[in-house]
């Protein structure tokens, strides 16, 4: 639908779903399997699943490596990269989704994207904040031939910048930061909301910071 490659459950069992299981690890968000305890560092109001965990703690679908992840792969099709659908999955998903107060809540394919791709745009304006990263464009150049991303959509920033809209994107932000608050990836960047409240994309913002700064040089 967006133009990815690979959807992000087929990018998980790719990479190996232990990958993310021992980051959060070691980020202390885990519950410790053997005292029923919660890390430490899951955050009151932070949004989470144990779906991931469950799968790699107790069902080892660890990925493609075990034939075996979100999909089940076998050998003889498409060379055992072809992600099959998984009624072992399916029954897990059913356990966690019975009790959800979302349970029978349908999003729509334009809300699903706005739920992944947001946050990362988000974490694109604070690498910009914090210097790692001197233009917008660098980001996107990362993405696009790093990553995957839709060429003709141009990378996310530029996405952000001239498909979405930055007011929509920290809207949006914020809505999903006031329901889950203890998600940190949902809380919107200084920097969006000061491009925003200054009706600047962030492209455009760069190229006027780059071109006052060679102004006060002169």
């Amino acid at each position: 639908y967006f133009g990815m490659a690979l959807g992000p459950f087929q990018v998980s069992d790719v990479a190996g779903n232990d990958i993310g299981y021992n980051i959060r690890r070691e980020k202390g968000i885990l519950r410790d399997p053997k005292t029923g305890q919660v890390g430490k560092n899951r955050l009151p109001g932070m949004r989470y699943t144990e779906i991931a965990d469950e799968m790699v703690e107790k069902m080892g679908r660890l990925g493609q490596k075990v034939q075996k992840g979100w999909y089940n792969y076998d050998p003889k099709v498409g060379k055992g990269r072809k992600p099959l659908p998984s009624t072992e999955m399916q029954q897990l998903l059913d356990k966690y989704s019975k009790d959800s107060p979302s349970r029978g809540t349908k999003l729509e394919k334009d809300e699903i994207v706005q739920r992944v791709l947001f946050p990362l745009v988000n974490e694109g304006f604070k690498i910009l904040e914090e210097g790692i990263a001197s233009d917008p464009s660098d980001i996107d150049i990362i993405y696009l031939y790093g990553y995957g991303w839709p060429a003709y959509r141009g990378g996310p920033m530029f996405w952000a910048d001239n498909e979405v809209g930055l007011p929509i994107v920290l809207n949006k932000l914020e809505e999903l930061h006031a329901m889950h608050p203890g998600s940190e990836y949902f809380r919107p960047s200084e920097l969006l909301r000061d491009c925003v409240k200054k009706g600047l994309g962030v492209q455009e913002y760069f190229r006027q910071s780059k071109t006052d700064a060679t102004k006060s040089r002169l």
